[in-house]
């Protein structure tokens, strides 16, 4: 089963307009503490996509994500991308679903549907990079057209 995950290791990631470099001796847990310390400290992380989960949405090695806190009183929609702490990093589910702290969420490239409420979530996607550089940012009309599309057309 194809899971969501970004993989720090040998990846650049940001945090605003602080770069760091991943060395590949580091273990898979102590390289996605720097990048949870920065959601704690309410800075946005941007990282590439290192699975096919969220297909045809999001393309490996080709799409990077920006990782952003949740606010406390942040209201999930239907269509927004989440990420979810994992073993091996984050994982990305899309919001079907959201009555109050209840989610429904899934992998666009899966069809299980997993329910579960909003603090277990670590960040939300709040922004896509494609791969020739453009911006989209979510809840975007574009944003919203390439969701429709990626689902229509998988």
């Amino acid at each position: 089963m194809s899971k969501s995950l970004f993989y720090a290791k040998n990846d650049y990631f940001c945090s605003r307009f602080q770069h760091l470099r991943m060395t590949p001796d580091q273990t898979t847990t102590s390289a996605f503490e720097p990048i949870r310390l920065r959601l704690r400290e309410n800075r946005s992380v941007r990282l590439t996509v290192r699975s096919d989960g969220m297909r045809p949405f999001l393309q490996k090695d080709r799409d990077a994500v920006v990782l952003s806190p949740v606010p406390a009183d942040f209201a999930f929609r239907k269509g927004d991308v989440v990420a979810l702490a994992h073993t091996d990093g984050f994982r990305l589910l899309r919001v079907m679903q959201a009555q109050g702290k209840e989610l429904w969420l899934k992998e666009d490239a899966q069809e299980k549907i997993e329910k579960i409420s909003a603090p277990e979530i670590e960040a939300w996607v709040s922004c896509l990079q494609c791969a020739n550089g453009r911006r989209i940012r979510s809840r975007s009309a574009l944003w919203k057209f390439r969701s429709l599309r990626s689902r229509l057309f998988r």
